[in-house]
């Protein structure tokens, strides 16, 4: 029969360390200084961003006509109106700002202007010009032609004093005056 042999003894292994006692996690408090750094970071972005989209807009206000405004038309206060536009430097120079709307009351129209057209000193008559003068036309009944503000139409003038003194050839004593 085999012999079984008696294994060697070891001596006995020390037990395993204990367990480490665990960490808990603590709640993160609102006070902590990473979530401060992190929203004030946020806030700082967020006012940078608008300020600077705020300075990219370059728009101004501009005086345009609100409707429609034929030749001679005196300005007044209800004529004008402003709306918010961007122009370069060299086209800007041409056109009033909204803020000077009130110095253009009371200013007469050298051309028509259309309703929303930006308001240009070209269009103004100069201090220089000379007055106009409101004629009363005489036309017969059924001739009258539709016309509106700013129409522009050819007068005659016929005086029979005149064509009478002068003998002239004319039989109708027509003559043609400057365009009204």
């Amino acid at each position: 029969m085999t012999e079984l042999a008696a294994a060697p003894v070891r001596p006995e292994a020390p037990p395993p360390p204990g367990s480490p006692p665990a960490r808990r996690l603590t709640r993160r408090r609102w006070r902590d200084s990473r979530l401060l750094v992190g929203v004030l970071l946020v806030l700082v972005s967020v006012v940078v961003g608008a300020r600077l989209f705020a300075s990219a807009d370059s728009t101004r206000q501009w005086a345009v006509a609100r409707t429609g405004l034929p030749a001679g038309h005196v300005i007044v206060a209800g004529d004008l109106t402003t709306v918010s536009a961007r122009l370069d430097a060299r086209t800007s120079d041409r056109y009033y700002p909204g803020g000077r709307l009130r110095d253009l009351t009371g200013a007469t129209l050298a051309r028509p202007v259309d309703a929303g057209e930006l308001v240009s000193g070209a269009d103004f008559a100069g201090r220089n010009t000379q007055s106009t003068r409101l004629v009363p036309v005489m036309v017969k009944a059924g001739r009258l032609p539709v016309l509106e503000p700013g129409d522009h139409v050819d007068v005659y003038v016929f005086s029979a004093g005149a064509a009478a003194a002068t003998g002239s050839g004319d039989q109708a004593g027509n003559q043609p005056n400057q365009p009204a």
